[in-house]
Order: C-alpha cells, then structure tokens, then sequence
C-alpha cells in the first residue's frame, strides 16, 4: 500500500475562491524561484493559474521552479506528476527533482525536452550541468500533430539511489548522495513553456523493501 498527499487537491482547494487569473504570488503551502528573479513577487513571465483540475504553468524568458514547501524527503519517498505540454516552438525543459529548501535555486533531478530526449542534470540560477549526456527515451510521448503531448513523470527516491520513470517505465538514475541535505520534490520549467499540471503527488512506501537475493 502507497498512501499519498495529493497536492493538486491541495491547490485547488486552497484556490477555490480565488478568480481564475494568473498569480505573481504562490498560494499558501507552496513555493517558487525564479531564474532571474528569484523569489520575488515580480513573476518575470511566469504565470500560475488555478485551473481544475490541478493547475496551468507558463513561463516566457525565465524558467522556474515549484516546490510545496515544508517538505523534507526523509527515507523513502516517491513523486508523481501529470504533464500536457502544450503546443509551442520553446526548447526549455521540464521535469521532476528535488530542491535545495535552503537555497530554492539548487534544483536536481531528471529534465525532458519537448522533442523526447532526457538527462539528468543540475540546475542552479537556470544554468544547467549535465550529470549524463541527452539521449533519447521512447517512454516520453512526444507532441502529437496538434502540438500537445502528455506524460507522467515520476521519481522514487531509495536508500541508496534515485529512479526517474516516464508514463511507468524507466528513463533514468543518480545516486541519492547529489541530494542535498534539505531536499524537498519540486517540479521544474525551463524558459518558454506552456503547461497544464493536473496531478502532483507526494508518496510514502509504506511497505518493507524486498530483500536482495544471493546468488
């Protein structure tokens, strides 16, 4: 069994009341950096809108990064979320990773681009250092003829190693040691995206890890 928080029903609820138009601001229990700006209400671009369900994500020169905050991955801990890209010519990547909660323009974890390749990289300030070159995945849907693509993206975070899966398979690893020491799931875009997140989720394994088998 996997109980997990659904944070998308945790927007939504938060926002119910509010109009549906872009804030500068992160609703309650949320937080974000901006690569230019930083934490700064001035959104650089960005544009978060309640839209059920879950939330719509733009990003114009600067990309961005979403964390709920308060969060500290302790143990094992999995993330999972629902993304229709949007149509548009923008060459950004999006993903999901952890945050540095003491420095939130730390980011790592696994990005994917629009055209389906994938790498696991570094981001600080919105410079990106590859941990492992681009390559290609087949598991990542790529945009159809109407320019949208859907992909769930999730994360499992073990004792020793980090597993990256895209729509159930696997696209890639790093050791749990690049983690920081306050690491919270974020989620993160590139510059000149167009998004609709309709699910983010946190999980906790709740059941025992299997043991290894001796040859």
């Amino acid at each position: 069994m996997r109980p997990y928080r659904s944070l998308t029903a945790f927007s939504l609820t938060l926002l119910a009341s509010a109009p549906l138009a872009a804030q500068v601001t992160p609703p309650p229990g949320w937080g974000w950096h901006h690569d230019q700006r930083g934490m700064s209400p001035d959104s650089a671009g960005w544009a978060f809108t309640s839209m059920a369900p879950g939330f719509h994500l733009t990003t114009s020169a600067s990309g961005a990064t979403l964390f709920p905050t308060g969060m500290v991955i302790e143990g094992r801990r999995a993330a999972e979320a629902r993304v229709i890209l949007f149509p548009g010519s923008g060459s950004g990547a999006y993903g999901l990773g952890v945050t540095n909660l003491d420095a939130p323009q730390q980011w790592v974890g696994m990005l994917v681009r629009r055209d389906g390749s994938v790498a696991v990289a570094r981001v600080q300030r919105g410079g990106e250092e590859l941990i492992g070159a681009w390559q290609p995945a087949e598991a990542v849907v790529r945009p159809d003829s109407t320019g949208y693509a859907t992909n769930v993206l999730r994360m499992q975070v073990g004792a020793d190693d980090v597993v990256f899966l895209a729509n159930g398979k696997p696209i890639g690893s790093m050791p749990r040691s690049l983690l920081p020491a306050r690491s919270g799931v974020a989620f993160r875009m590139g510059p000149a995206l167009n998004m609709h997140v309709t699910t983010f989720d946190l999980i906790t394994p709740m059941a025992p890890v299997p043991a290894k088998r001796t040859p």
